[in-house]
């Protein structure tokens, strides 16, 4: 018989209470109501004033599922906060954030200006929902609020422009749904408001969707010949691209291109563009 790891009372508590905890929420979730936990109407914005615009001939972006920074939340945003450090990139689109200090700290230690936009607000948890973190200052920030007719669970897309010194490019950061159908919407909803700004589509973050079905949408994003990037989930042993960086603009340096271990249960995924000037 192989011996099993003595735990420390704090884990054995811990894991003790989690069945709990989880049926707690879920029970005062139902009892609140859904009009208070769905679509919270609360978008957060944390502006550097001395952010300078984007030079044109370069541009990185990277995405990046953060898992609510896990359960232990602390390890997991150092470990980010690291790969910050190391790749610097322009623009990061965060799915799965946990709204708290770790968004203080990106803004006032990272130097990123920051939006977030509020999914779900659930009973003795908070708030979670998608970020976008930017070096160069964001203007016409939008959020959007998508389908989700088949299995309820919110979602949204924050549409902003990133300010280059002789334009602006328009992007969308979103985490669509789980049921194929239901993302085939989100997507159209996401596209029809990029015709309303007669904007092309260019995105980033967790679509849930692999090539062959994001090819299946209308967005003209894959008009410009998008490729797609190498699997980001489950990160342990990862088997299926489903975290994306698309631009219908620009020329991506693909030796640029790189996956990056973070601790969640995504890999983060990042791109690097050049020729941008004319996003």
């Amino acid at each position: 018989m192989e011996n099993t790891p003595n735990k420390s009372l704090k884990e054995v508590v811990r894991e003790g209470w989690k069945p709990f905890l989880a049926k707690a929420a879920l029970l005062g979730t139902i009892a609140w109501g859904a009009n208070e936990y769905m679509y919270p109407e609360d978008t957060t914005v944390m502006t550097h004033e001395a952010a300078e615009p984007l030079d044109d001939d370069e541009l990185t972006i990277m995405t990046a599922n953060v898992r609510g920074w896990d359960e232990g939340r602390m390890p997991l945003f150092e470990t980010f906060k690291d790969t910050l450090d190391e790749y610097n990139p322009d623009i990061v689109c965060l799915q799965e954030v946990k709204k708290g200090e770790e968004l203080t700290q990106l803004y006032e230690q990272e130097r990123y200006n920051v939006v977030y936009a509020t999914t779900t607000r659930y009973p003795f948890y908070g708030e979670s929902g998608n970020a976008i973190l930017s070096k160069p200052p964001l203007l016409n920030v939008d959020v959007e609020y998508l389908p989700n007719s088949e299995t309820g669970i919110p979602r949204n897309a924050i549409m902003f422009e990133v300010q280059t010194k002789q334009n602006s490019l328009f992007m969308t950061a979103t985490h669509l749904g789980l049921n194929q159908q239901e993302r085939a919407l989100q997507a159209d909803a996401i596209m029809g408001k990029a015709e309303e700004r007669q904007e092309n589509v260019n995105l980033c973050g967790d679509l849930n969707a692999v090539e062959s079905e994001v090819g299946s949408w209308s967005l003209d994003v894959l008009a410009a010949g998008v490729s797609y990037g190498p699997p980001t989930h489950p990160a342990w042993s990862p088997t299926r691209a489903i975290d994306h960086v698309d631009l219908a603009c620009g020329d991506e340096l693909f030796d640029q291109r790189e996956v990056i271990d973070i601790g969640s249960d995504h890999l983060a995924f990042k791109k690097t563009y050049v020729n941008i000037a004319d996003c």
